[in-house]
């Protein structure tokens, strides 16, 4: 079974768990947790970058956009697309 695949599997299976969720106390715990885990990867992400890296920016509908790290800041990183920069969260970006 591929990565991806796998992903897949564990994706529907913790969608089916959510929806079994019958109070907002628990939802919230989830939720809490899934703000931890996007941080986590933000930061694993934010030391890896440079400025002159080639990344992909998720863009708002699924579109996925290439530009050039300028400035890596705190929580973000200035992203040079065309010919402007963009004040980007670490979790919007994917290495090249």
């Amino acid at each position: 079974m591929s990565n991806k695949n796998r992903q897949d599997d564990i994706i529907s299976e913790i969608t089916s768990l959510v929806h079994q969720i019958d109070n907002t106390i628990n939802l919230n715990r989830v939720i809490d947790e899934v703000k931890q885990r996007r941080t986590s990867l933000g930061q694993q992400i934010k030391y890896k970058l440079v400025p002159g890296d080639k990344v992909l920016v998720n863009g708002n509908k699924a579109k996925k956009e290439e530009g050039t790290i300028e400035r890596v800041n705190r929580t973000r990183a200035v992203v040079k697309i065309g010919t402007t920069s963009w004040n980007v969260p670490f979790s919007m970006i994917e290495t090249m």
